[in-house]
């Protein structure tokens, strides 16, 4: 599991995912504090809310530097143990079948009246 601080945007969850072992990863956000948006380097380039005028209502005073998301997952593989890194691309593969599969639910069953 890994639990990250504030609202992390969703590449950081891809990007965890192509450095880790799919099968055995858990991103959490929110976890302990919430500071701000932590944007990704797309995000900071992207501009827009996450990036720039969010950080008014977190009482931050400027946005991140594009450095934030290297930052942030090299502190994320320097704690994970060596035994959880992604082993081949086909680890990748793999994952990104299962993920697609898990959003997907089955159709709704018809409600029994009596």
């Amino acid at each position: 599991m890994v639990f990250l601080p504030g609202e992390v945007v969703v590449d950081y969850q891809v990007r965890l995912a192509e450095m880790f072992d799919p099968y055995r990863l858990w991103v959490n956000a929110y976890s302990n504090d919430v500071p701000c948006y932590i944007p990704s380097r797309r995000i900071l380039r992207e501009g827009g809310y996450e990036a720039d005028s969010s950080m008014i209502y977190y009482d931050r005073p400027t946005r991140f530097a594009p450095e934030v998301e290297d930052l942030v997952l090299g502190a994320v593989r320097r704690l994970m143990p060596a035994a959880f890194r992604a082993h081949s691309p086909a680890d990748k593969a793999r994952s990104q079948k299962t993920s697609a599969r898990s959003t997907v639910s089955p159709p709704p069953r018809p409600l029994a009246c009596r």
